[in-house]
C-alpha cells in the first residue's frame, strides 16, 4: 500500500511539473505612452536573463521584484497589424493587484517574438530566446 501511495504521489508530482512552460528572455525595453504621437516611446535595450514560467493561469518571472501575473481575462488573437502578428493576448492582474494585459507577438519587421506586459501608460517588452520552440506551449 505504501508503494502504491508513493508511486501515485511521484506520478502526480511529475505530471504537475510537466504542465508548465518556461520562456527565456534575453533583452527588454520599457515604453511610455506618448499622448501627442499616440505611440510608445521606448527606452534603450536592457540586456536581461529572465525566465518566465507559465503554470496554469499563473505567469511568474524570475526577477528581483517577484513579478506574478494571474491570467484571468478572456484571450484574443484578433489584434494583428502589418507590423505585429498577435499570437496570444489576455487581460491579467499583477502581484500588486493592478490590471494589465499580456501579449505574445511576432514583430514582422525584426522577425522576433516578444512578450509584452502592458499597463495604462507603460509597456514592458521582453524579447524571447529561441522563440519558435518556446511559444509552442501557447
Amino acid at each position: 500500500m505504501k508503494k502504491i501511495i508513493f508511486l501515485l504521489v511521484f506520478v502526480l508530482s511529475w505530471v504537475m511539473a510537466s504542465c508548465q512552460t518556461s520562456i527565456d528572455v534575453y533583452k527588454s525595453v520599457i515604453g511610455k505612452w506618448n499622448t501627442v504621437t499616440k505611440n510608445w516611446d521606448y527606452s534603450d535595450f536592457i540586456y536581461s536573463d529572465i525566465t518566465f514560467t507559465l503554470k496554469g493561469n499563473i505567469l511568474t518571472a524570475g526577477d528581483r521584484a517577484g513579478s506574478r501575473y494571474d491570467l484571468t481575462g478572456k484571450g484574443t488573437t484578433d489584434e494583428s497589424t502589418d507590423e505585429v502578428k498577435v499570437l496570444f493576448f489576455k487581460r491579467c492582474i499583477d502581484e500588486k493587484g493592478r490590471i494589465c494585459s499580456i501579449g505574445f507577438m511576432k514583430l514582422i519587421k525584426e522577425n522576433v517574438h516578444v512578450m509584452s506586459i502592458i499597463y495604462n501608460d507603460t509597456i514592458f517588452r521582453y524579447y524571447i530566446k529561441d522563440s519558435d520552440s518556446e511559444l509552442s506551449g501557447f
